[in-house]
């Protein structure tokens, strides 16, 4: 329940929740978040096999359900719709369910970040005695002096669509030296690596703020061979356990890397793939250790894969 209303259809209250439930403002309706009974002394809300504590985020007790192997975060046994109210609920007590409606989650645009613009990698050179610049890397498409380069998938595959071209999302990490900023990946990828734009489509930092990098109607550059179809998410970070340097069992340097990623990159990359499986109809998540020899996205971030996976299923 949101509003009452007298005999008149006039309104006398109105009631609004934040996404775990917890009513804004001081009244509390015998039936209110996601239309479930409330205790209108504790707050808490029946959800049939347990009571939920909206004002905490976690049941009161614990689940009898023990989740699906294959997805470890439903195996604990107190959060409250995988800890994510914005896409799922929780009606039995027992296990998630997608909401109905999926939206687009929040999105920084490249303007708004301030993203170059796609660009040929040029360097300088000097043959005798004669100097300038060259194009190298990446450079933009052509079908017969570079098929393998940048190209909007109208040039690509002309008449087909992206809901028909786009099938695959890959999940990614910074590696070492990461630095959690969208700008200086776009840095690297361009003036480093020669490449015409940022490599992935989209990039979550730590804080779970998702950022749009390539145009999603351009092939990325992040699957070395296989980027055709694949949309490409960086998690901002180093999910990879890294070396360690030991003198007389001391250590003295130590790779800096992430134990994994944050629980709000999780939740808006659980997002973020639920709004592409309905927009495209992905047919599957993957790490992109799983399409050629590489660590990346860390062993630390492995573990989120299949559950990663499993969210662009809901739609199917």
């Amino acid at each position: 329940m949101r509003q009452t209303l007298d005999a008149g259809g006039v309104p006398l209250d109105h009631i609004s929740y934040d996404p775990w439930g917890a009513p804004q403002g001081s009244a509390i309706a015998p039936f209110g978040f996601t239309g479930e009974l409330q205790d209108t002394a504790s707050g808490s809300i029946h959800l049939r096999a347990r009571w939920y504590t909206p004002g905490m985020g976690i049941f009161a007790s614990r689940d009898s359900f023990k989740g699906f192997p294959e997805q470890p975060y439903t195996q604990h046994q107190y959060v409250y719709a995988l800890s994510n109210p914005v896409l799922y609920t929780d009606p039995t007590g027992k296990y998630a369910q997608l909401e109905q409606k999926v939206q687009q989650p929040p999105i920084i645009s490249r303007s708004e970040w301030g993203a170059m613009n796609p660009t040929q990698a040029m360097r300088p050179f000097c043959v005798a005695g004669a100097c300038g610049f060259a194009p190298y890397g990446e450079g933009f498409y052509d079908p017969v002096t570079n098929p393998s380069g940048y190209a909007c998938y109208t040039d690509l595959l002309p008449g087909r669509s992206l809901d028909d071209i786009l099938d695959t999302i890959v999940i990614h990490h910074e590696g070492n030296d990461q630095t959690y900023n969208v700008r200086e990946v776009q840095r690297k990828h361009m003036l480093g690596n020669g490449w015409t734009d940022i490599g992935y489509h989209y990039a979550i930092d730590p804080k779970g703020v998702i950022y749009e990098g390539r145009d999603i109607g351009v092939r990325g550059s992040h699957v070395e061979g296989q980027n055709t179809g694949k949309i490409g998410v960086l998690l901002l970070g180093d999910f990879q356990p890294g070396p360690e340097v030991s003198i007389g069992g001391i250590v003295i340097w130590r790779d800096t890397d992430d134990p994994r990623p944050t629980q709000q990159q999780v939740t808006m990359a659980t997002a973020l793939i639920r709004w592409l499986d309905v927009k495209y109809g992905i047919e599957s998540v993957g790490a992109h250790r799983d399409y050629v020899a590489t660590e990346c996205p860390g062993d630390n971030a492995m573990p989120f894969i299949p559950s990663f996976n499993a969210a662009a299923q809901q739609n199917t």
